[in-house]
């Protein structure tokens, strides 16, 4: 069986029951972590616990023995899976996964009215510090303490430890920064940067060295380049939007990649 095809077929489909999920979900990672999968947005997706081990079921008829490592992990017991469960196994550990979040109340979702008390609560409280630590309360909790927070990112140093920091500072060696020291400052890297991008040119901060020349004079406007990036451009939105309308997906589109979408594509021709 072709299981690459099964695991695409399921995560299309569950990516479009995904957003009416409600209660208790888990992420889960299309591309495993093991086999070069990221973090991004684009790689995970919200599945129940059921779901979720299914999904490590298929990955473990994908790539085997290391896949199959997760599923016995999954299900909580001793030894190992190379098997699907059965379906009273799933959901007797579907059941208990659940069970062992309700503490935590995660995916509650809690009424108007008690979200209007939990906010008229808080509202109530206030920052307040003594140079050290910060505590909220609706009135100063001990001697010492001001009222506001502490400054965010800032240590709370003495005064005599920012003294000796500004003093540092101030004696501190800065030579290699300036001038020749700093390569690129340097006349031969700034001409040659210059070269490089045609001539008349800016800096920016976030791109580098930007040349100023307009029409056939600035390479990346050249009308050949132009159309070699149309075309790129036109091919790329092409095959975007063939995957959406084929695939019916209906999540964040900017984070779909054009990798994706062909991949997506070829499995399913």
């Amino acid at each position: 069986m072709n299981y690459e095809r099964i695991y695409a077929e399921f995560i299309a489909d569950r990516r479009l029951k995904e957003r009416p999920l409600v209660g208790y979900t888990e992420k889960h990672h299309i591309i495993p972590r093991s086999k070069g999968g990221s973090n991004a947005a684009s790689n995970l997706i919200r599945l129940t616990p059921e779901d979720h081990i299914r999904a490590h079921v298929i990955l473990g008829k994908i790539y085997g023995d290391t896949m199959w490592f997760a599923v016995t992990a999954m299900m909580g017991n001793r030894k190992r899976y190379r098997r699907p469960p059965s379906r009273r196994e799933l959901l007797a550990v579907a059941a208990s996964r659940r069970q062992a979040v309700r503490g935590n109340r995660k995916g509650v979702a809690h009424t108007e009215e008690t979200k209007a008390k939990v906010s008229s609560t808080m509202s109530k409280l206030l920052w307040w510090n003594n140079g050290v630590e910060q505590v909220r309360a609706e009135s100063a909790p001990a001697e010492g303490f001001a009222r506001g927070a502490l400054a965010r990112g800032i240590p709370n140093w003495s005064s005599e430890g920012k003294a000796k920091i500004i003093n540092a500072n101030k004696t501190r060696d800065r030579s290699y920064q300036r001038g020749a020291a700093n390569v690129s400052h340097r006349p031969e890297v700034k001409a040659k940067i210059s070269n490089a991008v045609g001539g008349k040119n800016h800096y920016s901060k976030k791109i580098g060295y930007v040349s100023k020349l307009a029409g056939d004079n600035n390479p990346a406007r050249r009308a050949n380049v132009v159309a070699v990036l149309s075309e790129k451009a036109n091919k790329r939105n092409a095959t975007l939007r063939e995957y959406f309308e084929r695939s019916g997906y209906i999540g964040n589109k900017r984070t779909v990649t054009l990798a994706q979408a062909e991949q997506w594509i070829a499995q399913n021709d």
